[in-house]
């Protein structure tokens, strides 16, 4: 019986071109199971290549121009909000802030877009800075807090006076606790609560969102973090994201090292949690 083994990309240049060959290699055994020769094969997928680098691309382009004009849009919609330029009619606020609301789902489609181009590209690479967690956790709530307020939800953070430094990227890591809270913040109704939670688990430190929100049906569970997943619900008239953002913290999340999951039942909630090593000796 053989087993093949996929290997990574193989790329060289023949006259002048770079080409990009995917291996897959597997023994080959008799009867008896003895060994008896080696199954080789090379596939070009230059082409292939190329046009992911084409789709990365274009979405990094399509993602940079949208970037200004909703940075416009939303700045357009909170002067007037303040009612800066006059008083404005009941029924004015409330289309504003449905509007509002809107600007922030572009932005957020415009980020994650330009997140995942960087990561398909390779852009993004593994870093080995220290980061100070208690500092990034704390900022990351500091800059929730209005919208979380604006929507009527209660924000409780959980975290000790000193924690151990992880090895990583403070923006990368970062952009995972943030979406998170905003995964949280979309899918909790007015009234609601949002818990982050920070402790530490021998060489791991444990992250934790709990949100009081519809919660994640079982079929769902298994590929939340997959892209382009959204999770609907029968009874949530809440317009879902594109799904991009859990599949983009995975991604950071194991490039550490680490690992994140969700625990979730309908109509009671979902926690969400990262794991990542420790420095050990290393306190913030």
């Amino acid at each position: 019986m053989s087993t093949f083994i996929n290997q990574p990309f193989v790329e060289f240049q023949m006259n002048g071109d770079m080409l990009y060959l995917r291996s897959r290699i597997s023994p080959i055994f008799s009867r008896h199971n003895e060994r008896e020769g080696t199954i080789f094969i090379l596939q070009d997928v230059t082409q292939f290549k190329e046009l992911d680098k084409m789709k990365s691309d274009f979405m990094a382009t399509v993602s940079h121009e949208f970037r200004t004009p909703v940075t416009s849009m939303t700045m357009g919609v909170d002067i007037l909000r303040q009612q800066l330029l006059g008083p404005l009619t009941k029924q004015q606020e409330d289309m504003l802030d449905s509007f509002k609301q809107d600007c922030g789902r572009l932005t957020k489609l415009v980020r994650d877009l330009l997140q995942l181009s960087k990561l398909e590209s390779g852009s993004i690479r593994r870093s080995e800075e220290l980061i100070d967690m208690r500092t990034l956790i704390i900022s990351a709530a500091n800059q929730v807090k209005l919208q979380f307020k604006e929507k009527g939800i209660e924000i409780a953070v959980t975290i000790p006076n000193s924690l151990p430094s992880i090895t990583g990227d403070t923006q990368q890591i970062s952009w995972v606790v943030l979406n998170l809270l905003n995964n949280a913040h979309q899918h909790t109704p007015s009234g609601g609560k949002v818990e982050l939670s920070v402790s530490v688990a021998g060489d791991e430190l444990l992250l934790s969102v709990k949100d009081s929100g519809n919660g994640i049906p079982k079929e769902y569970l298994g590929k939340i973090f997959d892209k382009f997943v959204q999770v609907k619900h029968p009874n949530d008239p809440t317009p879902g994201s594109v799904g991009l953002g859990l599949s983009i913290a995975k991604d950071i999340v194991e490039m550490y090292g680490g690992k994140i999951w969700v625990e979730s039942e309908v109509k009671k909630g979902s926690t969400f949690t990262v794991q990542l090593p420790v420095q050990q000796g290393v306190t913030a």
